[in-house]
């Protein structure tokens, strides 16, 4: 055999292993983001994941080393999807109304899609208007960044009221994740454009600048 066709042989076994090696990591993912969903990191051990995608342990450690390391890659690959639909739903040089409700479709969108993810959110207990410390702090506050200055343009734009963008930004996102945990968690089948439609209405008038007679009469009652 020549000097080529080993080196070919050895690139294809690499190849072949690293395949073999996202695919389990994959199933493992997917397969511990619905138990953890379902029953919360605590209660869940390595063993329960291992059974879930019917691996050994064995094969199961060797592809993440411990339960916190699959906890936070689920995290992160989830939040990095979300963070690029959200990137894009809110790109464009239209009103900021519009890029508004793009990114709340693209957000609903994808909790509807993935409501694993968004049971885990929940366990965690977390407020989607505080900035949150830890291994996910750093997805979170980009994602918190980009309300933000969605609320910067709208209050240049004059159709929100002048305020502290962060803080509009924090108020936006515990809105819409009280409306999302209403919808998901309830009776029913979610309808996507609905929640959208519905978290979109509750945000312009929880964020529209008042007109000067409406800020007058506010007053006098």
């Amino acid at each position: 055999m020549s000097r080529d066709e080993k080196k070919k042989r050895a690139e294809a076994k690499v190849r072949l292993e690293q395949a073999r090696t996202q695919m389990y990591q994959d199933l493992v993912l997917e397969c511990a983001e619905r138990l953890f969903a379902q029953d919360g990191f605590a209660q869940v051990t390595m063993r329960d994941i291992a059974s879930e995608a019917g691996i050994s342990p064995k094969t199961l450690y060797a592809v993440f080393p411990g339960k916190d390391d699959i906890y936070s890659e689920v995290a992160r690959s989830r939040s990095l999807v979300l963070l690029e639909a959200l990137r894009e739903a809110m790109a464009g040089d239209d009103s900021v109304l519009e890029r508004m409700r793009r990114g709340t479709r693209a957000l609903v969108g994808f909790l509807v899609e993935h409501r694993a993810f968004f049971r885990i959110m929940m366990r965690e207990s977390r407020s989607w208007g505080l900035l949150p410390t830890g291994d996910s702090s750093g997805d979170w506050r980009t994602g918190h960044r980009l309300q933000a200055e969605l609320m910067q343009q709208g209050i240049d734009e004059g159709v929100f009221f002048d305020g502290d963008p962060a803080l509009m930004a924090a108020i936006s996102l515990s809105n819409a994740q009280v409306y999302l945990a209403a919808a998901l968690e309830g009776p029913g089948d979610a309808d996507p454009d609905a929640i959208a439609e519905e978290i979109f209405v509750q945000l312009q008038r929880s964020l529209r600048k008042l007109p000067p007679f409406a800020l007058e009469g506010s007053k006098a009652g």
